[in-house]
C-alpha cells in the first residue's frame, strides 16, 4: 500500500489550481501527496478514509482561497473538520493561500499562529519544499543537470575567450559594492561546488563570485546563509540550487532557473541594509556588524532570515511603520538582550526570534494580532512577556510561540 506524507485539503471548485500545486510539491518534495480526487465535502461515508489519511501524514497542508470565506456553517464544513482533526493529532499545519485571499476572523482566531504560504511566489513556494524536505528528513538526489551542463567545459578556450568579452561589464558590479568587503570565492576556477564552499573558512556573509568562474554546481552554497552573494555575468551555467537559502543574490547573466533557491534576487541596497526593491519597504538582509540596529523609517516589513545568526547584534529598534517581522528574521541572533517593538506591529511570524538566548523580557504592543508558531523558541532566558493585546493570536501547545516557563501578562 502507498505510503502518503503529505494531506492535502482543498475545496472542489480550486481542483484544477490545487492539482497543480500537488503536481509540483510532489516533484520538488520527492514524496507523494494524498489528495481526494473529487473533493470530499458532503459525503459523510468517507469519514474513516479522510481520518486514516491524516493519520497517516506527517504534514497538512490546507489549501485556502476566497472559497473558505464563503463558508456558512464552520461545524459542518469538510474542510474545516480536516483542519480541526489534524489539529486534535498534532499535526504539522501549513495554510497554503492560492489566490490571495485574506484569511476569514474565524481562521485567524483558530489558525492564526500556522505557517503562511502565498502560492503566487516562486520563492515562498520553493521554501515550502525545502521545509518539507527537512520536516519529512527527505534526502535529495544527485544533480540530474551535471551531465547535461558538461558540454559546456568542453573548451577551455572558448570559455577563456568569453570571460574576456564579458569583463568589461562586471566593473559596475564591483564598484556599487566596493565600500563593503567581501569574500571571493572561486578565483582561479572554472567550476564552483558544494565541496569547494564548505573548505573555506573566511566569513561568506558578503560573496563576491571570481570572473574565471563560468559554472556553479547543485547546492554550492546550500545552507550557507549569506547575505549576499554578487555573481559575474562569466557564470553561465547555475545549479537547480546553488544558492537554496541564500538571503539575495546579484546577477544579469543568461543562466536559465532563477533564482536558484535564493531568498530574493538583484536587491537594492542603501547603507548596511538590504532591500527588495528601490521602495525599501521591505527589508531582505543586513552588511553591517554593529551591536545597535536601528531600523530605518518607512520600513514596513522586516523580511524573511534578514537578520538570521546576527551574532554580534545586542539591541534593535523597530520604527513605527513596520508591521510584520517575517519567519526567523532574526532567528539565531544569540546576543539580542533588547527589540523596541513599534505600535504598528500586527504579525510575528514563525521562529522570527527563535534561539535569542539573551531575551529576558519582550513588551508586545497592542496592535498584535498574531505571533507565529516557535516565535521565540529556545529563548531560554525569557522570564517575561507583556502582552499588550489579550485577544492577540499564538500557539501555546504543539508548536508554542513563547517558552513554556516565560511568564505572560497582559498589560492592556
Amino acid at each position: 500500500m502507498e505510503h502518503y506524507d503529505i494531506f492535502i485539503s482543498y475545496k472542489r471548485k480550486d481542483k484544477e489550481t490545487v492539482f497543480k500545486l500537488k503536481d509540483y510539491i510532489e516533484k520538488n518534495v520527492g514524496v507523494h501527496c494524498w489528495i481526494d480526487l473529487d473533493g470530499i465535502e458532503s459525503d459523510a461515508q468517507f469519514a474513516n478514509v479522510i481520518i486514516k489519511a491524516i493519520n497517516d501524514a506527517n504534514v497538512f497542508m490546507f489549501m485556502y482561497s476566497h472559497a473558505h470565506g464563503e463558508i456558512e456553517d464552520y461545524n459542518t464544513d469538510w474542510t474545516v473538520r480536516e483542519v480541526n482533526f489534524a489539529q486534535t493529532k498534532k499535526k504539522r499545519i501549513v495554510f497554503v493561500n492560492i489566490d490571495g485571499a485574506a484569511l476569514t476572523d474565524w481562521f485567524v482566531l483558530m489558525f492564526g499562529t500556522k505557517q503562511q504560504i502565498d502560492a503566487s511566489s516562486t520563492i515562498a513556494m520553493q521554501k515550502l519544499c525545502k521545509d518539507v524536505k527537512k520536516w519529512l528528513k527527505v534526502e535529495d538526489g544527485n544533480d540530474i543537470e551535471g551531465k547535461k551542463e558538461e558540454a559546456i567545459l568542453e573548451s577551455d578556450k572558448l570559455q577563456a575567450e568569453e570571460r574576456d568579452s564579458l569583463r568589461s561589464s562586471i566593473s559596475p558590479i564591483d564598484k556599487k559594492y566596493k565600500e563593503y568587503g567581501y569574500t571571493i570565492v572561486g578565483e582561479g576556477k572554472l567550476i564552483i561546488s558544494e565541496e569547494d564552499v564548505n573548505t573555506i573558512k573566511d566569513d561568506l556573509s558578503f560573496v563576491k563570485i571570481s570572473e574565471s568562474v563560468i559554472k556553479i554546481e547543485n547546492k554550492a552554497f546550500n545552507y550557507s546563509h549569506s547575505q549576499l552573494i554578487v555573481i559575474p555575468k562569466t557564470v553561465r551555467s547555475i545549479g537547480e540550487d546553488a544558492f537554496n537559502y541564500v538571503h539575495n543574490i546579484e546577477y544579469h547573466g543568461t543562466a536559465p532557473g532563477m533564482p536558484w533557491g535564493a531568498l530574493h534576487m538583484n536587491v537594492f541596497i542603501d547603507g548596511d541594509f538590504i532591500y527588495a526593491d528601490e521602495s525599501k519597504k521591505e527589508i531582505t538582509g543586513y552588511l553591517g556588524e554593529a551591536s545597535s540596529v536601528k531600523i530605518p523609517r518607512n520600513v514596513e516589513t522586516i523580511g524573511t532570515l534578514s537578520f538570521f545568526y546576527c551574532h554580534y547584534i545586542k539591541s534593535v529598534v523597530i520604527p513605527n511603520s513596520v508591521t510584520r517581522i517575517g519567519e526567523s528574521a532574526f532567528d539565531g541572533c544569540e546576543n539580542l538582550e533588547y527589540v523596541k517593538y513599534p505600535d504598528s506591529l500586527k504579525y510575528i511570524d514563525w521562529a522570527a526570534f527563535r534561539l535569542c538566548k539573551k531575551l529576558k523580557s519582550v513588551v508586545i504592543p497592542k496592535s498584535i494580532i498574531t505571533i507565529g508558531e516557535c516565535a521565540f523558541y529556545g529563548c531560554d532566558n525569557l522570564k517575561a512577556v507583556y502582552l499588550g493585546n489579550p485577544n492577540a493570536i499564538y500557539s501555546k501547545e504543539d508548536f508554542p510561540s513563547f517558552p513554556e516557563h516565560a511568564q505572560i501578562t497582559n498589560i492592556s
